[in-house]
């Protein structure tokens, strides 16, 4: 538990209460099955950029390697241990390129069935305007992870709770959920990181998780993800649609923005309809998006998905469309770098597109159904 020493042991007492009374939190986790597949239902992989292939891979053996061999991976038989990993790990190392053949030999291949078809999305790493001080300009705080707010690890309590946390705040001798998002500002430990030009900008910028901010001098830092209210992942575009403010074919990221920046009196409400609220980190050494693995991000490589479902660094085969191209096909080796808020269920993945305009343009728009497959090494 990461609560601080000075918290008194009767608010302990309480939050063990609280904590110990959450078996709800596992009710409704659904049940995965991986169905063995060959390797003609993956398409033909001689048209991969197995360049990009190795680069990736590689970022996932780094925290791969690290695990104990003869531990389950993600206590699933399927995934074998730790060490069938590093055995391909360290023939990927000694090979200078990747190709087609590597992978039908050293992989099998299995389908994630779901009750529903799967689904992929998109996000970015955006490029964005900021200071440091607040000016007439730059309106709108980033903050960091605020000193009032604590996590917890209900698996401390209930083995069969691991993987779950809450997030609190302390009042007095009780612990309570933290603030939602139009409460935030009445946390009174809130420290601003930098400001950025307005709300919509940030809103967006919580829903990707991370990004880049070029300050007045010209200086680029990097903002990442550092922690989060506690609360439920909302989407605003359907708050939008059943409010009946957009119509569901018109949802994108482009119309969100521009319905936000369109209509400022119910701005407020739109975002409010969220209640989370991400905190941020700030660096200026390194400018490398990393995902939830710990690794560098790499553009049309790593994928986003449900760490109940999906162990994190392992490889993946999508078949799915672009929609936010030219609704072409998009059939290619993944990697499992990276989870989100939204990305919740089975065979659900958030594509990451990479940093900028062009990444923009195609994460804002897409959104198509799609198989995953997991690759796992043969034993």
């Amino acid at each position: 538990m990461y609560i601080q020493k000075n918290i008194s042991k009767k608010v302990l007492l309480v939050s063990a209460f609280l904590l110990s009374s959450c078996s709800e939190y596992i009710k409704n986790e659904p049940l995965t099955s991986f169905e063995k597949v060959g390797w003609e239902n993956l398409f033909d992989l001689s048209s991969d950029d197995f360049k990009q292939s190795k680069i990736a891979f590689e970022k996932s053996c780094q925290k791969l390697l690290k695990q104990p061999p003869q531990k389950v991976v993600h206590g699933n038989r399927i995934f074998g241990v730790y060490g069938d990993w590093h055995r391909v790990c360290e023939k990927i190392k000694n090979k200078q390129e990747l190709n087609a053949l590597f992978f039908k030999n050293n992989f099998q291949p299995y389908q994630v069935k779901a009750e529903k078809e799967g689904l992929f999305t998109g996000y970015y790493s955006p490029v964005l305007k900021g200071s440091l001080k607040p000016s007439k300009n730059f309106t709108s705080p980033l903050y960091g992870k605020p000193q009032d707010l604590y996590t917890a690890d209900l698996g401390v309590f209930d083995p069969t709770l691991k993987g779950y946390k809450i997030v609190a705040r302390v009042d007095g001798q009780k612990l309570k959920p933290y603030f939602k998002r139009q409460e935030i500002k009445k946390s009174r430990a809130l420290n601003p990181l930098l400001f950025l030009e307005n709300q919509t900008e940030n809103f967006f910028l919580h829903v990707q998780g991370s990004g880049l901010v070029e300050l007045p001098d010209g200086e680029i830092v990097k903002v990442s993800y550092a922690g989060h209210n506690g609360h439920a992942y909302k989407s605003i575009g359907r708050t939008l649609i059943h409010k009946k403010w957009m119509k569901k074919e018109e949802v994108s990221l482009q119309s969100i923005q521009k319905w936000l920046e369109n209509n400022p009196k119910r701005r407020d409400i739109i975002l409010n309809s969220n209640p989370r609220y991400i905190f941020f980190s700030m660096s200026s050494d390194n400018l490398d998006i990393q995902g939830s693995l710990g690794v560098s991000l790499t553009a049309e490589r790593s994928l986003a998905v449900d760490p109940k479902t999906i162990p994190l660094g392992v490889p993946l085969f999508v078949n799915t469309k672009l929609t936010g191209a030219t609704n072409q096909n998009f059939q290619r080796l993944m990697f499992a770098q990276d989870t989100g808020a939204a990305i919740k269920g089975r065979a659900r993945g958030d594509i990451y597109f990479g940093i900028g305009e062009k990444a923009r343009k195609l994460a804002g728009a897409q959104n198509a159904k799609g198989d995953l497959y997991v690759l796992v090494p043969k034993k």
